[in-house]
């Protein structure tokens, strides 16, 4: 047989090998009326999917599949969780890194429950979620540095740290009453602002 044509049969089933070997990695499991894909990762799995909510519009992600810890959401190339239906999402306690698009376009969600065992945040693992009102962590949770960046103070400041929301005083044009215009001018003030660092929050200034 010609060498070309022995090379060139070797090279085919190599990589129909590989394709079989990749399109095997991934894998549906699913639990009540939601379906999670997930492949191997490191010593447990890694969500990439997932479809469906439960009848009570929540998604309770399970801490293990195939008898293997659930350890990261991630999807580079899609979105992990990308419903308008979900509205309370709660993640399992053996997970350590929510990576990019994980969350994404839940646009009803309201209420995330984060273990303490994360360890990693991708600074693109949510958005688009617009009714989002609270985020319970595990009083165990440690600040998490994002991308290398630490959260303290001076980097929330200068905006080089990813996850941050500014507290916002809103009212009609033009209408104030005179109290309220009061208490913004204090809660600004040096002595408004100490009582903020005094209750754990970052001043404006």
């Amino acid at each position: 047989m010609n060498k070309k044509i022995r090379l060139f049969i070797i090279l085919v089933f190599f990589f129909i090998g590989i394709s079989c070997c990749v399109k095997s990695q991934a894998a549906d499991y699913t639990s009540g009326s939601v379906t999670y894909t997930y492949q191997n990762y490191s010593n447990g799995v890694m969500i990439t999917y997932i479809k469906g909510v439960n009848s009570d519009n929540s998604i309770n992600i399970p801490s293990t599949i195939g008898g293997k810890n659930v350890l990261k959401l991630e999807n580079s190339s899609n979105n992990v969780i990308s419903s308008p239906n979900v509205v309370t999402l709660k993640l399992p306690d053996t997970l350590v890194e929510l990576g990019a698009n994980s969350i994404v376009d839940c646009t009803n969600l309201q209420t995330i429950y984060i273990p303490y065992s994360v360890t990693t945040l991708s600074d693109t693992f949510i958005s688009n979620c617009s009714k989002l009102k609270t985020i319970y962590v595990d009083e165990n949770v440690n600040a998490l540095t994002i991308d290398g960046v630490e959260l303290n103070a001076e980097n929330v400041k200068n905006d080089s740290y990813a996850i941050a929301r500014p507290f916002l005083f809103a009212n009609k044009e033009d209408v104030i009453t005179e109290q309220g215009k009061n208490f913004i001018d204090f809660i600004l003030s040096e002595e408004g602002q100490n009582v903020v660092e005094e209750n754990g929050f970052i001043s404006v200034n």
